[in-house]
């Protein structure tokens, strides 16, 4: 390499006149000299060069080896990164000693490698520490905007409460036709009020709290029934609603009411006038059955027919004068000289003593105790004497007495859904019988805290997690899985990266190609094996598995591979799931029109809801066999064959038929003209137990398009 100004090109300028006429060899021994001293390897070329040299990215290869006995004394000569990339980035290593960061950039320097992390220590099981999360919402209409992403992330104001929160995510529903944007919230600050309007921070979006439908909030008991305890489990039922239940927290001896007969009188009928008279309401029961029967005679004859005869002037009472009304025969033929025993109409009555009464409503609100009188009308008109003391008819005694158990406090414990505060609900005890069901008005209310969950196993007895062993389930040991042996990097991430005081372990994993895969040797060196297989499935629906599967993708489409386990393992077990494409292709309408289903076979919609044609969760099947391949709380892709909608993962709600299915949430773009689904296998576990020789395990692929990634894991029983 040349340098510029280079010091042999002055020597001669630097010499006098005569030195130059006198001694040329001196002159001609400096030049080559210095000319010399400027080459390859000389001081002076080396001084010049040092700048250059002090820089990694233009240092000569032999100076770079001074940079890594400095800073890379550590790391082998045969890794695969560029070292002079690593030697200007190895600072950022170092600071992040012991993170997984760290591990993964000193992998990927190695063996260009993604290696997985993890710790023992998240699986220890630890009492009371269960993950314990409420959500809590509010539920949005006449939204300004359409795009409920422009809440997402922001705080939300109410503009009449001035309650603030965060929006964590949010959902749609679609409730008696009107659409509901639901909005998961956190850091609460107030409580936001019913039918006020709600902003998000940047002013790009609002609704108004909506709660004519929606979850319980409270109710207000409105007729407790009777014999209900504190502590009883009640449903909360409504057509408009389902779902609800709570907790008799509250009840009053003082509201509702039953009768006894005290004394049953005489000269009744089942159809007598009954009267309660008092502070309640909605209190009734009825005659069911007299004894001690008597039959009396009864005029039926009124006479207000012969209000205008003249007596004696004709042949008869209606022969003469002005009456036309219409009388009975007898009176028809009557005169002056009649006997009135004769001429008048009388009936024969069967009457009785009060034996037995049926309560019919208990009422509510009854603080004290009614009045109740029975009049048999016609009887009592008679002032006939009862030898027993009074009249008949009306000298019966009725007895009203408080009924205890009426209802008047519930707490709700779950909420339900889809509840119209405009329907009343019936209240009906799940903990007793002999009761009588109550009746509330729901407080339905925007906000909606839902039950709390735990959202994760931590604490919980005989489940996923370990007991702590001082070894590998401890605080400080940490693992670290890739396809390398554990020998070959265990002495480099020790002396790099391995913080002072932890325990590292490794898990191998074996990458293959399924479409190349034979027979495998599984050679035991850790107690975990993974395998991951990249196999074919619709492009479409690898997309759709990265970006809407909540928990990773086992599988999508079946495959084959065979996997020779060797026969030191005593006991294996593989769990994996598949989603497989279902027969036949899917559409979404939105017509809810009977005519627009005038070509379909009514049978499929035999049990489909007329008000569910044409809503965004019902699937329509053509040549599809959704009994076979669904069930419910079944996950499935929807894929728009057409590439116009939106693809996503769903889970299915109930299974009408083998053309209908719905879903428990709305289809994200409402229609699918031309769409395909993928269902999921149940989860399937192969235990081999003890073996005494090589254990297969065989997989079936099927047929094959696209590229995705898949991992099966193995491990020791």
């Amino acid at each position: 390499m040349s340098i510029e100004n280079k010091v042999s090109a002055l020597i001669e300028s630097q010499f006098p006149e005569f030195a130059l006429e006198e001694g040329p060899k001196l002159v001609a021994f400096l030049k080559a000299y210095y000319e010399w001293m400027e080459t390859s390897g000389q001081a002076l070329y080396e001084a010049k060069k040092f700048p250059e040299n002090q820089d990694i990215d233009t240092t000569s290869d032999k100076f770079l080896e001074y940079f890594k006995r400095e800073i890379l004394n550590s790391i082998p000569d045969d890794i695969l990164v560029n070292k002079r990339f690593l030697a200007k980035h190895i600072k950022e290593l170092y600071l992040s000693k012991g993170t997984e960061q760290s591990y993964r950039f000193l992998f990927r320097a190695l063996f260009d490698e993604e290696i997985d992390v993890y710790y023992p220590s998240e699986y220890i099981l630890k009492t009371s520490d269960g993950r314990w999360s409420v959500d809590k919402t509010i539920r949005l209409t006449s939204l300004a905007s359409s795009n409920a992403t422009l809440f997402d992330g922001k705080i939300v104001t109410g503009q009449t409460s001035g309650a603030k929160a965060r929006v964590n995510g949010f959902a749609f529903t679609e409730e008696y036709g009107v659409k509901v944007t639901e909005l998961f919230l956190k850091n609460i600050v107030g409580e936001f009020s019913d039918g006020e309007t709600v902003i998000n921070e940047d002013n790009t979006n609002s609704g108004v709290l909506f709660n004519d439908t929606g979850v319980l909030k409270n109710v207000v008991v409105t007729k407790g029934g009777v014999n209900h305890r504190a502590g009883d489990v009640v449903n909360l039922i409504a057509a408009s609603g389902s779902g609800a239940n709570g907790v008799v927290s509250g009840t009053t001896d003082q509201s509702a009411i039953t009768f006894t007969i005290t004394n049953g009188g005489s000269g009744y009928t089942t159809n007598a006038a009954i009267t309660i008279s008092g502070p309640g309401e909605d209190a009734s029961f009825i005659i069911t059955s007299i004894s001690n029967t008597e039959v009396v005679s009864l005029n039926r004859d009124t006479i207000a027919p012969l209000a205008s005869v003249v007596l004696n002037t004709g042949p008869t009472f209606v022969s003469g004068g002005a009456n036309t009304s219409a009388i009975s025969a007898n009176l028809a033929t009557a005169n002056v000289s009649s006997v009135l025993s004769s001429v008048l109409f009388f009936a024969n009555v069967t009457v009785g003593t009060i034996n037995s009464i049926s309560v019919l409503n208990n009422g509510f609100g009854y603080s004290s105790l009614p009045t109740v009188t029975v009049i048999e009308d016609e009887v009592a008109a008679q002032d006939f004497v009862d030898v027993s003391g009074g009249f008949k008819g009306e000298n019966a005694v009725i007895t009203p007495l408080h009924v205890p158990g009426a209802i008047t406090r519930i707490d709700i414990n779950n909420a339900g859904t889809s509840y119209s505060k405009f329907e009343p609900l019936t209240v009906v005890n799940q903990s007793r019988g002999g009761t009588t069901n109550a009746i509330a008005s729901p407080i339905i209310s925007g906000q909606v805290t839902y039950p709390g969950k735990y959202s994760d196993t931590k604490g919980f007895l005989s489940w996923d997690q370990r007991l702590q062993d001082g070894n590998f389930y401890q605080e400080y040991s940490y693992v670290i899985r890739s396809t390398q042996s554990i020998a070959d990097y265990k002495e480099i991430t020790k002396k790099i990266l391995h913080p002072a005081g932890t325990k590292q372990f490794g898990e191998f994993k074996i990458i293959s190609n399924v479409n190349q895969i034979n027979d495998i040797e599984l050679d035991l060196v850790s107690s975990l094996i993974t395998v991951e297989a990249n196999i074919n499935v619709p492009e479409i629906v690898a997309t759709v598995a990265s970006q809407y599967a909540p928990e990773g993708i086992t599988q999508v489409y079946e495959y084959e591979t065979e996997i020779v386990l060797p026969v030191s393992l005593a006991s294996l077990q593989s769990e994996t799931v598949q989603y497989i494409k279902g027969t036949g292709t899917i559409s979404i309408s939105n017509v809810n029109l009977i005519s627009a289903y005038s070509n379909t076979v009514i049978s499929g919609y035999a049990s489909t809801p007329i008000g569910a044609l044409g809503s965004p969760n019902y699937l329509n099947g053509n040549n599809t066999i959704f009994e076979s391949e669904l069930y419910s709380g079944q996950r499935i892709f929807i894929v728009d064959n057409d590439g116009v909608y939106a693809n996503g993962l769903y889970i299915v709600e109930t299974v009408s038929s083998n053309v209908v299915t719905s879903l428990t949430y709305d289809y994200v773009s409402t229609v699918l003209a031309n769409g395909s689904f993928y269902y999921s296998d149940p989860v399937y576990e192969l235990d081999w137990g003890g073996v005494s020789a090589n254990a297969t395990i065989v997989i079936d692929y099927g047929s094959v398009t696209g590229v995705a990634n898949v991992e099966t894991t193995y491990g020791i029983v």
